[in-house]
Parts: C-alpha cells; structure tokens; sequence
C-alpha cells in the first residue's frame, strides 16, 4: 500500500464514520487491506487498475460509502482515526505479510574493526586482493 498522507487518512475516516461504531474495526481492516491489494495489483501491472484506484487509502475509499461529516476534531472524528490508525499499525506488524521481522544486524562484525588497509591490521587475510 502507498504511504498514507492526511488525505488517506480523511477519506478513510470518512468511510468508517458512515457505519455503525462496532463495525469499525472489520471495516477498518478490510479498506486498508483492499488498498494494498489495488497497489500490488498497479505494480504488477505498472498502472492503475481501473475501479481498483493507486493502491492509495483515498483511491480505495471512493469505493466505499463516505460520511459527509466536517468536524475534524470531535470525539466521533478522534475515535475513528484512532482505529483507522490502528489498522494500519496491525496491518504493518501482520507476519502473514511479511511484517514484523526481527531486526537485522546492519553491519557485519568484521566491519567494525580498525580502519586502514589490510597490511595495517593484524591477523588480516593474506590473499593478494588484501595487499595493496
């Protein structure tokens, strides 16, 4: 799914504030989940997919029904936000996705020794790509 910026955020608030309270985390789930189907489905591709949008949430959400609310800093407005925010969170950390991967080591071990060329550290390998 392509990064969201407010405009995502707005559009699919919007989608959850035009359904009822309880149905809001399994609306929630399933427009960020669609979105990220509509962006595989443009890279794969290499174009937007007609009816399924950019693979962004604002595309996604034009799909669904939207409430036509305006006050962007009520409890209803928060509320929805927050569990939209949610989905996201728990869409990103899904290991059936591929998130939450255990962190890697960035820098190998023998990197991180002394700096200079191979004749100047001891123990260094003596194969003549090592001598400069």
């Amino acid at each position: 799914m392509r990064q969201p910026g407010w405009h995502d955020l707005d559009a699919g608030v919007r989608v959850l504030l035009a359904r009822p309270r309880p149905d809001w985390p399994e609306v929630a789930a399933a427009l960020v989940a669609a979105a990220h189907v509509s962006d595989r489905m443009r890279k794969r591709l290499r174009r937007p997919v007609a009816g399924r949008g950019c693979g962004s949430l604002a595309s996604e959400a034009m799909a669904w029904r939207r409430s036509g609310h305006h006050g962007a800093c009520d409890a209803g407005y928060c509320a929805a936000l927050a569990m939209l925010l949610q989905a996201l969170e728990d869409w990103r950390r899904d290991p059936a996705r591929g998130g939450a991967r255990p962190a890697q080591p960035r820098v190998q071990d023998r990197q991180r020794g002394r700096v200079g060329s191979a004749r100047s550290r001891s123990g260094a390998s003596s194969s003549p790509q090592s001598v400069q």
